[in-house]
C-alpha cells in the first residue's frame, strides 16, 4: 500500500469518527406530557430525560422559567451552580443518581402558588442541545364549609357559607334536599396574603325556600369536594315574620302618634287663634 493510499485512508477514518461522534451527540429531551400536580407545601419533583439514553455527566443541565435568565437550577462541569433567582435559592436540590443514562430531576420544595406555571429542562453538550417543557399545578384544599342563617338589615333570613384557604379558585355553589342546584343571591372569593382563596357564598331564604340545604365547594381540577349540610326550623321563619310584623306596627304606630302630634298642633294653634280673634272683637266694641 502506498503512502497516498494510508493517509486517504487515514481521512477516512477520521471523517468516520467524526460523523460517528456527531451522530452519537444528537438525543431528545423528554418530559411528562400531564401537569405535575403538588399540594401546597410540600416538595415536587420534575423529571426530564435524554432519548436514545446518552450519559449526561459532563453536559450542562438547566432548569428555568419563561426567559432563559430566569435559571431555576443549573449543572455544570459535574457540580451545582448557584445562579438561581431569588425566589428558588434554598430551594431546589438536583437528582443526578441516574444521569449517566441521562436521566435526571429538579425537586423544588416548600410548593407556593407563585410557582405554578410551566418550567423547561435544557441539557446542553459540547455540540448539541435540546430542550423540554412541563406543567407544574399546585393544589389546596381549603376548610371545611361553615354554614350559619342571618337576619338581614331588611327583615329577611340569608344563608351564609364561608370557608378559607383554596387553590386555584373552588367552584361553589348551593344545593337543596334533592340535590339541585340553587344559584346563590352573592358569591365573593378573594385571594389572602398566601394567595390562597377565601369563600363566601349568600342565599336569600324566604317561607317558601327548601328547609334542607347544602354548601358545596369544589376544587379547581381535582376530584374532591368538601360539602356541609343545614338543617332549617320553620321556627325561624316564624320568628321573623313575627319581628316583621312588629317592625311594622312599630312604624304604623310612629307614623300615627306623629300624625296626632301634628293635628293636636294644628288644633291647638286654631284655638289660640279663635280666641285671640274673639277678644279682639270684645275689646273693638
Amino acid at each position: 500500500m502506498t503512502p497516498i493510499t494510508v493517509a486517504a485512508a487515514f481521512k477516512v477514518t477520521i471523517i468516520l469518527l467524526e460523523v460517528q461522534t456527531t451522530v452519537s451527540e444528537i438525543f431528545k429531551v423528554l418530559s411528562p406530557d400531564t401537569p405535575i400536580i403538588v399540594s401546597l407545601g410540600e416538595t415536587a419533583v420534575l423529571p426530564c430525560y435524554l432519548s436514545p439514553s446518552t450519559n449526561a455527566e459532563d453536559m450542562m443541565v438547566r432548569w428555568f422559567r419563561s426567559k432563559f435568565s430566569f435559571t431555576v437550577h443549573l449543572y455544570q462541569n459535574r457540580k451545582n451552580i448557584g445562579l438561581q433567582i431569588p425566589k428558588y435559592q434554598n430551594r431546589t436540590s438536583f437528582n443526578t443518581s441516574l444521569i449517566a443514562d441521562g436521566k435526571v430531576s429538579l425537586s423544588i420544595h416548600s410548593i407556593a402558588p407563585s410557582d405554578e406555571g410551566s418550567y423547561t429542562c435544557l441539557f446542553q453538550s459540547l455540540s448539541f442541545y435540546d430542550a423540554a417543557d412541563l406543567e407544574l399545578k399546585v393544589s389546596a384544599l381549603g376548610s371545611g364549609p361553615t354554614i350559619f342563617i342571618e337576619e338581614h338589615q331588611d327583615g329577611h333570613l340569608r344563608a351564609v357559607c364561608k370557608s378559607y384557604g383554596w387553590y386555584p379558585k373552588p367552584v361553589v355553589y348551593w344545593k337543596d334536599e334533592n340535590e339541585h342546584i340553587i344559584h346563590p343571591l352573592t358569591v365573593a372569593q378573594s385571594q389572602n396574603a398566601l394567595s390562597l382563596f377565601d369563600v363566601e357564598m349568600i342565599l336569600a331564604l324566604d317561607s317558601k325556600s327548601n328547609r334542607r340545604l347544602s354548601c358545596v365547594i369544589r376544587h379547581g381540577f381535582l376530584e374532591q369536594e368538601l360539602k356541609s349540610t343545614i338543617q332549617i326550623a320553620d321556627s325561624m321563619f316564624l320568628r321573623v315574620s313575627r319581628c316583621v310584623i312588629s317592625r311594622i306596627l312599630m312604624g304604623t304606630s310612629f307614623i300615627l302618634i306623629f300624625l296626632a302630634t301634628v293635628l293636636l298642633a294644628f288644633y291647638t294653634c286654631f284655638m289660640q287663634q279663635k280666641k285671640i280673634g274673639k277678644l279682639m272683637n270684645e275689646n273693638s266694641k
